[in-house]
């Protein structure tokens, strides 16, 4: 019994250091907004969320949505040089980045592929070209699959989807958060305790290249999710996984380039070589040295066979 109350006692105080040390109240957006909202930055009032847009370049337009946990941020490097030949839009999902919390609490694919419907008629866009990262991939392909009529080019940058479908993403080697959001428990306590460590050691397993890890880097994603109601909402998120439609996948007639980073420790490159086999007519890229987010952390050398593909 002595024991007993010992282990109680030492996990309450382990417990309650935690909390002390990792408790991090939301930040307002408006503070956010000091670093994050740029020139290029807008809201776009939609239906069922305040979007944060940023709109650059001329030319035919390209939406870029990012994956789990990240921003627009992730595309910055891409628009300085897409922004050339296209009009790029990148865009914060709910739950994320500026954007924060939608008014239904929705926040399933489907939902946020309806979105980016409602966004392309809010700005007068009939047809675009879409890319999309991660999550932002299965976004992406269900679009194409659902509104061809509308979806010029597909581009996608080690997409969700087959993963997702096996339920095997965390033996994929996936980051310690996204683990622990498979607990109901355990997502509900990171809505409180939420310490910067974890997100530089995330960083670790998305990126190929730990050296390309910055302070900065750390910072924006970290910052970022503790903008008011997004831990909450990434927690519903999680709650809310559907499986995808990958049996789909084979009914793609839109023009399809699928880049994957060889080293993606998420979603594993064989993800890849499943896409291309399932879309029809699709053109694969290996990257030898890309992680999950190529675009971010290996920016030239992913966004050069966008170029050749769309000027093909």
């Amino acid at each position: 019994m002595i024991r007993l109350l010992k282990c109680i006692g030492i996990s309450v105080a382990v417990l309650i250091t935690l909390f002390i040390l990792g408790n991090r109240k939301d930040l307002p957006v408006d503070e956010l907004e000091k670093e994050y909202f740029t020139p290029q930055s807008r809201y776009v009032q939609l239906t069922d969320a305040k979007v944060h847009v940023r709109i650059r370049g001329k030319g035919p337009y390209l939406f870029l949505l990012h994956g789990s946990f990240a921003s627009l941020h992730t595309w910055e490097r891409w628009e300085d040089t897409l922004s050339t030949i296209f009009t790029t839009v990148s865009l914060d999902l709910p739950g994320h980045g500026l954007t924060g919390p939608n008014k239904s609490e929705n926040y399933t694919i489907n939902n946020f592929e309806k979105l980016v419907f409602e966004l392309a008629d809010s700005l007068k866009v009939g047809t675009f070209s879409i890319a999309g990262n991660s999550m932002g991939g299965q976004i992406a392909w269900q679009a194409a699959l659902h509104r061809p009529d509308r979806i010029k080019n597909l581009i996608l940058i080690d997409a969700a989807g087959f993963t997702t479908a096996k339920g095997d993403q965390q033996n994929n080697g996936a980051p310690l958060v996204f683990t622990l959001l498979g607990s109901e428990h355990a997502a509900f306590t990171l809505e409180h305790i939420t310490p910067r460590w974890m997100f530089s050691f995330n960083l670790k397993k998305v990126y190929a290249n730990s050296d390309l890890i910055t302070s900065e880097l750390i910072d924006r994603y970290y910052q970022l999710i503790l903008r008011e109601g997004n831990r909450h909402a990434t927690w519903l998120r999680f709650q809310q996984l559907q499986k995808p439609p990958i049996d789909s996948l084979q009914f793609i007639r839109v023009p399809t380039l699928i880049i994957w980073g060889k080293k993606d420790k998420l979603i594993k490159v064989e993800n890849g070589y499943e896409f291309n086999n399932a879309i029809k007519g699709s053109k694969l890229v290996i990257l030898p040295e890309g992680g999950h987010t190529s675009m971010e952390e290996l920016p030239n050398e992913s966004v050069r066979p966008v170029f050749e593909f769309i000027q093909r």
